[in-house]
């Protein structure tokens, strides 16, 4: 009787820690959201909102995209992604496309298992080598801007 107890303090302390994580991660995301939404709001998009939804489907399919021809070498087309953020002319062009990539689930190249939902700027965290954020930010910086929310 008292195992059976225990167990179900254990199973209702797990359960009551994984709620509050849920909903710290909501707030969380919540925030991030509103991060976004406030710079696009007072910055110019050179683009329409059709055109940024195409560009984050294009960067989906070259982060899970493998081929020696296209510069991928473990699921990723560099190539593909350095061509979709030479586009990129103001920070709210960046913020819109982080909006319109919203979550997508991936999973590293370099793992067999495991994916998990991601951000533009978690996806290019996690899946993109150091020296592939690199020239992102050297892209970037060419037109004086930065990849927000990026190691």
């Amino acid at each position: 009787m008292y195992v059976g107890g225990a167990l179900l303090l254990i199973i209702m302390a797990l359960y009551v820690r994984k709620k509050i994580d849920e909903a710290r991660e909501a707030k969380k995301r919540r925030e991030y959201e509103k991060s976004i939404q406030a710079v696009i709001e007072t910055s110019s998009l050179s683009y329409n909102e059709a055109d940024y939804k195409i560009m984050a489907d294009q960067i989906y399919t070259y982060l899970i995209e493998a081929g020696i021809m296209n510069g991928g070498l473990m699921g990723v087309n560099q190539k593909g992604i350095y061509a979709i953020i030479e586009k990129m002319n103001t920070e709210g062009d960046i913020y819109k496309l982080i909006e319109a990539f919203g979550e997508r689930e991936l999973r590293a190249p370099y793992k067999f298992w495991g994916k998990k939902l991601h951000t533009l700027p978690t996806a290019f965290s996690e899946i993109l080598f150091k020296n592939e954020r690199k020239k992102i930010a050297e892209i970037l910086a060419e037109r004086g801007l930065e990849f927000p929310f990026m190691n």
